[in-house]
């Protein structure tokens, strides 16, 4: 049985990946900070611990685990570039230190599409930063890239669907504007999941596209 340690796991995306993957095949530990344990579902493991506090919690994580790093700022924009430094990058390197330490199997890290965009260049820029860091670190990863994540609370992009839509099939703006296509919650965790499930011929990367497939076909 493979060991998971999931961050971010009372987050939007992670809440509903540990509910969605199967916990007869895998030993499922979620890392939260204390006084989130209860928005972890039943019969996952618990490390209530603070992540940059890595003495508190690099002990209890078993040897050759695949890390699932989704812990990031909520609800990312232009004036959160100060909290991407901070927590983005920061909880990043403590994690991937560990899991170097740990001798980790594989760390599957929650990134960005990376098509130039104004609007985000600064996260952008910071997950960049990350996935170079944990390519420094000789570890094996998957750099998982979506762009927008539509779901509950996470539904005013559709607002914006009609122009994405024009764009789309403008020649100027068509490369672009696909490369920011959404993928919606459902799409994210079925992705996922079948990433952990099919970890051994997983790419190095990622993208949307890959997403989508992924989510429609279950395949690569």
């Amino acid at each position: 049985m493979e060991n998971l340690i999931v961050t971010g796991g009372s987050g939007y995306i992670g809440s509903r990946l540990l509910k969605a993957l199967d916990k007869n095949a895998f030993r499922i530990i979620a890392l939260v900070r204390p006084g989130s344990e209860h928005k972890i579902p039943p019969g996952i493991e618990i490390i209530s611990a603070d992540v940059f506090n890595p003495e508190e919690w690099i002990s209890r994580v078993p040897g050759k685990s695949i890390f699932i790093h989704l812990l990031g700022v909520s609800h990312p924009n232009p004036s959160k570039s100060q909290l991407f430094e901070r927590i983005d990058l920061g909880a990043l390197k403590i994690v991937a230190r560990v899991a170097k330490e740990c001798n980790a199997l594989k760390i599957i890290y929650l990134s960005v599409a990376m098509e130039p965009s104004s609007l985000m260049k600064d996260f952008q820029a910071v997950k960049r930063k990350a996935e170079q860091y944990i390519i420094a670190q000789n570890l094996s990863h998957v750099f998982v890239r979506p762009w927008y994540v539509l779901g509950p609370g996470h539904w005013w992009p559709y607002l914006l669907w009609p122009l994405f839509k024009l764009l789309e099939v403008l020649p100027a703006t068509a490369k672009q504007s696909k490369a920011f296509a959404f993928v919606n919650i459902r799409q994210m965790i079925t992705s996922l999941v079948y990433i952990i499930t099919h970890l051994d011929a997983a790419p190095e990367v990622i993208e949307i596209s890959d997403l989508i497939k992924i989510s429609e076909t279950g395949s690569y």
